[in-house]
């Protein structure tokens, strides 16, 4: 994964790599304020794909609960595997510095992991994360 963990530390860089795409995420349903995100086992950060269809897939590979695929603005960086949600930001325009970095999961990854990994290499957050 990218130096870049933390959005604060992507303004110090080049933009070179970044990209602005829709990404999709998924969660669970529920009637909090926060969010119960899909996550990587291996690193605990928010899975985040390109396409929808690839969400759906993570979805199988998780307990079954209620959950939704929500989509979102993203700055991309395809080859650091680094995804940041703009989702919000006019409205909380000092939290962006603060926003840590999801994980972009292609297609290419999921095949591989899934067919190495014994156990789903995705999990449900234990507990609320207050953005994405």
């Amino acid at each position: 994964m990218s130096e870049v963990s933390r959005l604060f530390d992507l303004l110090k860089t080049e933009l070179n790599d970044w990209t602005l795409r829709t990404g999709y995420y998924l969660e669970l349903k529920h009637g909090l304020m926060g969010t119960f995100p899909a996550l990587m086992r291996r690193n605990k950060r928010v899975v985040v794909c390109l396409t929808e269809g690839l969400m759906h897939q993570v979805a199988s590979r998780l307990p079954a609960r209620d959950n939704t695929i929500g989509s979102a603005l993203f700055l991309v960086n395809e080859k650091a595997k680094v995804a940041f949600s703009l989702s919000g930001l006019p409205s909380l325009p000092d939290d962006a510095t603060r926003r840590e970095a999801c994980y972009l999961l292609t297609n290419k990854e999921f095949e591989a992991l899934v067919s190495r990994c014994k156990r789903s290499p995705f999990i449900w957050a234990p507990g609320l994360i207050s953005s994405r």
